[in-house]
């Protein structure tokens, strides 16, 4: 099944009047409608990885991304940036920031290398263009938080 990549950079035009919500919501929504495309092939539960597959995407306000699954004490968000998509580990008990991130250069390759990603065997997703947490290093294996 090919899944379509709508046009994800949406009109700021009025982006002046806009809140900063406002302005992660339009960002988001490609992601949400791509996620919706990827439900259709993916059922709830366990990814091939081992992440555990959230199912509607769930837009979180809070950290301005788009939850996609779980694994272990974090969930596994994308969060749409002006020029990228970004893949972070955001701890669940915790919005003050995300502890490991890798950049994609758009929605449709950030949701596949989260759906193709088994945290147990790799550190990191796989084709990444950019470690967004360079101090970090990859997830050693049984890592938990």
């Amino acid at each position: 099944m090919r899944v379509e990549q709508p046009g994800w950079r949406p009109d700021f035009t009025d982006a002046e009047s806009l809140s900063m919500l406002e302005i992660n919501r339009r960002m988001v929504r490609p992601l949400l409608a791509i996620g919706e495309q990827f439900g259709a092939m993916i059922e709830d539960g366990e990814w091939p990885g081992g992440l555990e597959a959230i199912f509607p995407l769930v837009h979180d306000e809070q950290r301005f991304g788009v939850q996609v699954a779980r694994w272990r004490d974090w969930l596994v968000m994308i969060e749409p940036k002006i020029f990228n998509h970004r893949v972070v580990l955001w701890p669940v008990d915790d919005v003050s920031g995300y502890d490991h991130g890798w950049c994609y250069p758009g929605p449709v390759q950030a949701l596949l290398a989260v759906t193709l990603w088994d945290p147990r065997e790799s550190g990191e997703p796989s084709d990444y263009a950019k470690r967004a947490t360079p101090g970090h290093p990859p997830l050693p294996d049984g890592v938990s938080r």
